[in-house]
């Protein structure tokens, strides 16, 4: 006797949590009521392309796409709107698996709640994800829906707050480095007026003033906004950085 359509979706997310390509392609011939399951949830709004696709398990993903899931499929509950599987592989830097997804036409700019997956590919400090995400034509700039920051700015940001707690800051440091080398704009604020050099100064990060100042960083305040009648120099002399105020000073030119 065939398997309810209930159990055969239970044995699917249960090969897409461990990995088990085997069993999943032995379940997917033999049964014909998983193919039914493909694109349901799981009580967290998570298909089994999406778990198969967070936990890395690239021959599960492979199997699912092949069978006919949709690579696209996503999340609509509080706090993870939008959410892909390729956001999901964007967050834990499986890049593998999400050159499966992207080969199947998962979209490369996918707006969620948390980001566009190059956003939270920069903001986890994934590079290897980063860079192939950016390989596939993934806009650069593209802002983030809450707040307005981008994959450079996001990149920044945990590179200081990286700093901050004396973690290495090597992986946000390529990531924004990446950015920049595919163009991003280097002085693009987000919706507060914030930008990229602006929050170096006010942290006081030398390396990161000169990196953004390597492209072209504008070292005045954006025309509108708290941060309109700032600049660079005001910013690290306000907050006492003196040995980035002196550098400021002697490359204005």
């Amino acid at each position: 006797m065939k398997a309810r359509p209930s159990a055969s979706k239970g044995e699917l997310f249960a090969c897409a949590r461990c990995g088990d390509a085997e069993r999943l392609r032995t379940l997917l011939d033999g049964d014909s009521t998983v193919r039914w399951a493909l694109d349901m949830f799981d009580g967290s709004e998570r298909t089994a392309l999406y778990i198969a696709c967070r936990a890395g398990h690239a021959d599960v993903a492979r199997l699912l796409i092949e069978a006919g899931a949709t690579v696209d499929k996503a999340k609509t509950a509080w706090q993870a709107q939008g959410v892909t599987a390729l956001h999901a592989c964007a967050h834990f830097g499986h890049a593998g698996t999400a050159e499966l997804l992207l080969d199947a036409g998962a979209g490369l700019n996918t707006p969620s709640d948390k980001g566009t997956p190059l956003f939270v590919a920069c903001q986890r400090g994934h590079v290897e994800m980063a860079t192939l995400l950016l390989a596939r034509g993934a806009a650069v700039d593209r802002s983030d829906e809450v707040d307005g920051a981008t994959a450079l700015l996001i990149a920044c940001q945990e590179w200081l707050i990286a700093a901050a707690a004396r973690r290495d800051t090597l992986r946000y440091r390529e990531a924004a480095r990446l950015c920049l080398e595919a163009r991003a704009d280097v002085s693009r604020a987000a919706n507060d007026g914030v930008t990229p050099l602006f929050l170096a100064c006010e942290d006081g990060n030398l390396s990161l003033a000169a990196l953004l100042s390597e492209y072209g960083a504008l070292r005045h305040g954006p025309p509108t906004g708290q941060w309109a009648a700032w600049t660079a120099e005001g910013m690290a002399q306000s907050h006492g950085h003196t040995d980035l105020l002196a550098w400021l000073r002697r490359s204005r030119s």
